[in-house]
């Protein structure tokens, strides 16, 4: 089984779908910090 490629934060937070939550009141302030904190869960997950 081969490994994914490794990206860097910014190109997984501006590739990351986030659509399906843009219609919720604070989604402009929070979309970043979320895909920054889900970037971090799946990075983690990798070395499990």
């Amino acid at each position: 089984m081969s490994q994914p490629e490794a990206i860097g934060l910014q190109e997984a937070i501006d590739i990351m779908d986030q659509s399906p939550w843009q219609g919720l009141a604070d989604f402009d302030a929070l979309a970043g910090r979320n895909a920054y904190q889900t970037y971090l869960e799946r990075e983690a997950a990798a070395f499990e």
